[in-house]
């Protein structure tokens, strides 16, 4: 888990003013960002943010994919037929990637993760054209996802978390909304509370 931490916060870069989501000059990290009248390409295709084919089994479960409950809202058998289901395949993994076998309910590190991204990133993010994110949008069937390229991570992180996203609580959106400011590049937990 620690590999993923590390490798999204070499992600954003440095901070950017407010409003400085276009990659022109003054934000970003002046390489490959736009500054200099260079176009960013983007990261490669299989890397960008894309719509997310759970929505219709959350509906199907009786959950608005556009304002999902707090995990701890949610019935059991809305978790165990519906969402759990949708984040395994949304990963490509089993439940047991973040499930003790036996122990469902015992905190290890990927749940915990799992809970975190869930709670900051498909509960409070939205794609600019207002549909729902959810784990599938970035992640589409791979837990491990990011290369460790810190410029193709920069630009996934700009193309994908910064451009095409905003707050659902409509507040300014940039690197700053989950790594802080100044920027905490830890935010992702790497140990159950």
């Amino acid at each position: 888990m620690k590999t993923i931490a590390i490798v999204l916060l070499l992600g954003c870069g440095p901070a950017r003013p407010a409003g400085d989501d276009d990659g022109e000059e003054g934000g970003g990290d002046g390489e490959g960002d736009g500054a200099g009248g260079e176009e960013d390409p983007g990261p490669p295709e299989e890397l960008r943010m894309r719509p997310s084919e759970m929505l219709e089994r959350l509906r199907n479960a009786g959950l608005d994919p556009a304002n999902l409950p707090p995990l701890g809202e949610m019935t059991m058998e809305q978790k165990q037929n519906a969402l759990m289901p949708a984040f395994a395949r949304s990963l490509g993994v089993q439940c047991r990637f973040c499930h003790e076998p036996g122990n469902f309910a015992a905190p290890t590190v990927h749940r915990h993760v799992a809970e975190h991204m869930y709670d900051h990133f498909v509960r409070k993010l939205r794609m600019q054209d207002g549909s729902p994110v959810f784990c599938d949008s970035c992640h589409a069937g791979e837990a491990d996802f990011l290369v460790e390229d810190r410029q193709a991570v920069m630009r996934f992180m700009r193309t994908n978390f910064v451009r095409p996203l905003t707050r659902i609580d409509g507040a300014d959106h940039g690197c700053d909304t989950c790594h802080g400011d100044p920027p905490d590049w830890d935010f992702l937990p790497t140990t159950p509370e």
